[in-house]
């Protein structure tokens, strides 16, 4: 008889989860073949006389467990087939790509080469050496020669030949770099794509390369560490707020923490700039991805407007960090050739000594000599004051010191083997070696009114030289002019903190004329470069409210090389915009001179009725200077 039941059944009222809540069997058995306990175990047996001997229960949360065997005919683990039909004797069970089944495990291979598309456990016989591998965790693996116990190990071979030297590494000092720029606006995708640069600026060791499609890859032929500084003109064409994203591709694989966000909200240009510093090997290559919150945003590329040149919609500089660069050395000229020795003859046996002569008259003065000899002893007996002239010394021997000039020196008693040489002056006179006719080397001390040099001078005479090197009472050794060194080539970095330029005022853009905050003397190391000035001020606050616009000003030795320009609107309900910034500012100034220059960052109001307030601390500010040969 069946039962039909529609409504629900609660039995709640056991004392134990392991009490029987339900039994079913044939009638005249003597045991259930089915029992249902309260804790939710099931449990079966033959019936008759026999109890339940099979269970199934849970063991944990979403775990079911069986105290005895279970048998499915197709088994799934995590979604894989595990087949076993047909298992035989010592067979594995191996992933085919589609299912677990058994398998004799993995295939042996015997060849000079390694096998091509190996499984983990293949094995390969290389047949010209006699040794075996084992394919394990993407490695052949070697596992030893098989065979009998391992014989006693022969005499050590002759030592072999020694191999070919090979090529020089490049040169520590070589300094490899590139520019390049786009010249038209690019479009943001919302997945990611590489910038496109279409033209190159200059370059030595870096090239652009293409993708397939376009010329995106920055192609490094020389090892070594670099700087990659990306700018880009971000706009666009939506008028709200958008946000680009640009990160790092190494050889077609993403660079792990390179990425960097900027907001755009107008058609207004607004720059957005990021250096990475990368380890890079002979032949890698880099690009600078990018994407957006909307299509709307693009690289905006700005034509030309006299006298402002067209504007980049995207440049990327890569720089070597190197030490200065060094011209490479002129080749020697030829050496004139030796005249030939005579031959000596043959020395004679020397004679008896015959008797001294009676003594002559004596002969007349000789000639007057370049400089008189006084107050010294000559000989034992003779002083030069008896003598009123001496002719040409061939050589010049002394056991003592050498003194020259007007004796001023403060050591009373020069050391042996000194030469002393003193005008009585601060300007010592000079060694000069002479090439040509008037034209020397001179060595010589000076004094430039703050310090004493030693310096190294060319055509050296009474009214002075060209000095081309000095060192000073520090010991610091300074070049005058650098020669040799190729266009590109970076002369110094240098690196400023807070406390290391001179920072006037904290309040900026205070009235409607360019006023400096930031200055700092630079001096150039070579009369033929350019100086790339960057700034950077993490936080700029506005003081008032309402519409409000500035300008803010990079110069260098007065000459404006860089500006920005800023907008915000507020109008005190809440509601506020921004068209551009103020900074970073990045700019380059072309340099003819040694002498010092100033470079300084001023600001001042365009609209504007209110002040700014910068952050003045030591991870706010940075000024950078980079001097590279032209």
């Amino acid at each position: 008889m069946a039962f039909k039941i529609f409504n629900l059944i609660r039995a709640r009222f056991f004392s134990a989860a392991s009490d029987t809540a339900m039994e079913i069997g044939p009638v005249g058995e003597d045991q259930p073949r089915f029992t249902l306990d309260a804790g939710g175990k099931l449990s079966w047996g033959p019936g008759g006389p026999t109890s339940v001997d099979t269970n199934l229960y849970r063991d944990s949360a979403n775990v079911l467990k069986t105290d005895d065997t279970l048998k499915v005919p197709v088994l799934y683990i995590d979604g894989i087939e595990v087949d076993t039909t047909g298992a035989a004797t010592s067979q594995v069970l191996k992933y085919d790509g589609t299912k677990f089944a058994p398998s004799t495990g993995g295939s042996l291979t015997v060849s000079d080469t390694p096998p091509s598309s190996p499984q983990s456990g293949d094995q390969w016989f290389e047949s010209d050496t006699g040794k075996t591998f084992v394919y394990y965790d993407s490695f052949w693996v070697e596992t030893g020669a098989d065979g009998g116990a391992t014989g006693i190990q022969g005499p050590q071979g002759a030592q072999g030949a020694q191999g070919a030297t090979g090529p020089q590494g490049a040169g520590g000092t070589i300094g490899y770099y590139g520019s390049f720029f786009s010249t038209s606006d690019q479009t943001a995708t919302t997945g990611g794509e590489a910038v496109r640069f279409h033209e190159t600026n200059i370059n030595n060791g870096v090239t652009i390369a293409t993708n397939g499609t376009y010329l995106t890859r920055i192609t490094i032929a020389n090892a070594g560490t670099y700087m990659i500084d990306f700018a880009g003109q971000l706009a666009s064409s939506s008028n709200v707020s958008e946000q680009a994203n640009f990160w790092l591709v190494k050889n077609g694989t993403t660079a792990v923490s390179t990425a960097f966000d900027s907001e755009v909200r107008s058609s207004t240009p607004t720059l957005t700039n990021w250096v990475w510093q990368v380890n890079a090997n002979a032949g890698d290559y880099y690009e600078a991805f990018w994407n957006a919150t909307s299509t709307s945003v693009f690289l905006n590329r700005v034509a030309a407007s006299s006298p402002v040149p067209a504007a980049a919609g995207a440049f990327v500089r890569v720089t070597q960090v190197t030490y200065i660069q060094e011209g490479p050395q002129g080749s020697q000229g030829p050496q004139g050739p030796q005249g030939s020795q005579g031959s000596t003859g043959p020395q004679g046996a020397t004679g008896s000594q015959g008797p001294q002569g009676a003594t002559g008259a004596q002969g007349p003065q000789g000639s007057s000599a370049a400089a008189d000899l006084t107050g010294n002893t000559l000989a034992s007996g003779v002083t030069a004051s008896s003598l009123t002239s001496v002719g040409t010394l061939t050589s010049l021997r002394t056991s003592g010191s050498i003194n020259a000039g007007s004796n001023t020196w403060t050591k009373a008693t020069p050391g042996s083997g000194e030469v002393v040489v003193d005008n009585g002056t601060t300007d010592a006179p000079g060694l000069l070696l002479y090439y040509a006719n008037n034209k020397n080397w001179g060595i010589d001390t000076y004094n430039n009114g703050s310090s004493q040099l030693l310096r190294f001078v060319t055509d050296l005479n009474e009214t002075g030289g060209a000095i081309r090197a000095y060192v000073d009472p520090s010991g610091n050794m300074v070049a005058t002019s650098f020669r040799g060194t190729s266009a590109g080539s970076v002369l110094k970095d240098t690196m400023l903190s807070n406390t290391e330029m001179t920072v006037v005022s904290t309040t900026i853009a205070a009235t409607t004329s360019n006023v400096d905050f930031i200055t700092y003397s630079y001096t150039p190391v070579s009369a033929s470069s350019y100086l790339f000035v960057h700034f950077h001020c993490s936080k700029y606050v506005p003081v008032g409210t309402v519409d409000d616009s500035w300008f803010s000003v990079l110069k260098v030795a007065g000459n404006e090389i860089a500006y920005g320009w800023q907008k915000v609107n507020d109008d005190g309900n809440g509601t506020s915009g921004r068209s551009g910034v103020l900074f970073p500012l990045t700019g380059r100034y072309t340099n003819s001179s040694t002498s010092a220059v100033t470079v300084a960052v001023a600001a001042r109001r365009d609209s504007a009725d209110d002040s700014i307030g910068i952050d003045n601390s030591a991870t706010a500010l940075w000024l950078r200077i980079t001097e590279v040969a032209r």
